[in-house]
């Protein structure tokens, strides 16, 4: 944009330089300011071209800015909505973790129970085992018992026959006398 501004009025040749240098100043501040508007439209083109946002060439670059303000926003929405899954998920684990830790305690407990147990259950073992070897014991003395009831009963029967005594044995132990 070029201004051109005529006027008549009387000044002084060194005033007239003045506003030429200020006039000249304007021009190259509003050029830079052009140039720098146009490069910063296309670096904004750019990044809205790479992040897929559409757009129109003839937006304007506050248009441009909108869109790209707008797709911040939504990111950010999204960052917000994942920050709060992101908590509850922390929560979670951390009630996991306590849970944990509750479960570790009771294990412990079940573990030092169970070696409890073990240590009662060999002691029962052996003490099943000395029975055990107790019962054997007097299962053989009760054999041994059960040979001697015989062979006495055998010797009484031989010397119930030397004597002619007639019996009548219902039992290896009963002995009924019928006549002497």
């Amino acid at each position: 944009m070029t201004l051109n501004i005529f006027f008549e009025v009387s000044i002084s040749s060194e005033q007239a330089q003045r506003i030429q240098e200020l006039i000249n100043n304007l021009r190259n501040q509003n050029n830079e300011f052009e140039n720098r508007e146009k490069n910063y439209n296309e670096m904004l083109e750019k990044i809205l071209a790479k992040l897929q946002i559409p757009f129109k060439k003839d937006n304007n670059i506050e248009q441009k800015f909108d869109l790209l303000l707008k797709f911040s926003e939504e990111i950010n929405e999204i960052s917000i909505a994942e920050n709060k899954c992101l908590k509850k998920e922390n929560e979670a684990l951390k009630e996991n973790k306590k849970e944990n830790e509750i479960l570790k305690k009771e294990n412990e407990e079940l573990k030092k129970e169970n070696d409890k147990l073990k240590d009662k259950n060999a002691k029962l073992l052996t003490e099943n085992q000395n029975l055990w070897q107790i019962n054997t014991n007097l299962q053989n003395k009760n054999t041994r018992q059960k040979e001697i009831i015989h062979i006495a009963t055998q010797h009484i029967h031989v010397s119930l026959e030397n004597f002619v005594v007639d019996y009548k044995r219902e039992d290896p132990l009963d002995v009924k006398q019928k006549k002497f």
